[in-house]
């Protein structure tokens, strides 16, 4: 399905003005001969103070079924990447085409690697729309690159922000299909922030969401991906692994290299198939009720705040005794001394 190069105003190639996705989107660049187009979202909220926002495409009011997944992960792992690929492909994307569709903001790519590309938690909502390849609203969560180098404190602070959101009703996130967790295929060990997103999956949503975790092994090469015996010796429960290679969507369909064209095709050939498998299970899945999460968390804060009120009136009337047994020694003409690590200045 290829395009002429004659352009309207609004990005749009004057001869499929038609096609759903070209009104959703705006030409931005070129990149192998490929035409990449960028989604143009909606905002619906932004928060900027917890750093949660929510945009969407497509009419709100569509009544099909809602499928909703959350990407956790940590700094580099390739969230953002394969969010563009399901974008890709749910909006029905083939090799021959000469454009691709991308999601990510201009200002996340020019940042340096060791840095999330990602500081925001952004919920993605497609509206389903004539000529999808899914048959269901999608929403998609994305969540900052947690890292190892700025300490968990930075770590613990996106599970606060993500239990914030989930507390939004406007937001309407009842349920969850699908928790991927994101990192290389040929990882060889258990890093502090896998290990941590795996806890904090488990302190958030409880027990009940292990069978919807998925690993999404990225960076792959087609050989089985060294994360999984990985996973399995660190005792990281999920119930399937999905081997994506994330730049295969980009590749040229232009090569003149008949060799180099017939190993493009193929590798987007495999990319693709992983996509499929991985909306597949996103469709057959049944959803796990955040009702009781939401209340876990809201609970959670109420608790939260009366020990930082015991907190604050114990440090309080520990002064108050400190000051009492200064004055005391005081009026005796004693030298001062410490109460509970307290002393006169």
């Amino acid at each position: 399905m290829a395009h002429n190069e004659e352009w309207n105003q609004h990005g749009v190639p004057n001869d499929l003005q038609d096609i759903p996705y070209y009104k959703i989107s705006k030409k931005s660049e070129v990149v192998n001969d490929l035409a990449i187009n960028e989604l143009q979202f909606k905002l619906d909220f932004e928060d900027p103070r917890h750093m949660i926002r929510r945009k969407y495409i497509g009419r709100m009011k569509c009544m099909k079924e809602t499928k909703s997944m959350i990407l956790v992960g940590g700094t580099g792992v390739g969230k953002s990447s394969l969010i563009n690929t399901l974008v890709n492909k749910i909006y029905g994307v083939q090799f021959e085409d000469d454009f691709r569709l991308r999601v990510t903001e201009k200002e996340c790519r020019r940042k340096s690697s060791a840095v999330s590309q990602t500081e925001w938690i952004t919920v993605y909502q497609f509206f389903h729309m004539p000529g999808m390849s899914i048959d269901y609203n999608l929403v998609i969560i994305d969540t900052p690159g947690l890292n190892d180098t700025t300490g968990l404190e930075c770590d613990r602070l996106v599970f606060d922000r993500l239990g914030h959101l989930l507390k939004i009703r406007k937001y309407s996130i009842d349920e969850l299909n699908f928790i991927g967790m994101v990192t290389p295929a040929s990882a060889t060990r258990l890093t502090s922030a896998q290990r941590y997103i795996y806890d904090g999956c488990m302190k958030m949503f409880g027990n009940d969401v292990k069978d919807i975790i998925h690993i999404m092994a990225t960076f792959s090469d087609g050989s089985p991906p060294q994360i999984e015996a990985v996973l399995n010796a660190g005792g990281v429960y999920y119930t399937q692994v999905h081997t994506i290679q994330n730049s295969s969507i980009y590749v040229s369909n232009n090569a003149s290299n008949k060799i180099r064209y017939n190993f493009n095709q193929m590798c987007f050939k495999f990319l693709n198939e992983s996509m499929e498998t991985l909306l597949s299970d996103l469709q057959c899945s049944i959803g796990k009720s955040l009702t009781r999460t939401v209340q876990t968390l809201e609970h959670r804060q109420i608790l939260q705040c009366k020990v930082a009120i015991m907190e604050t009136k114990f440090l309080k009337q520990l002064n108050e005794v400190g000051n009492l047994h200064l004055q005391e020694e005081t009026n005796n003409n004693q030298e001062p001394t410490t109460l509970f690590g307290l002393q006169s200045k």
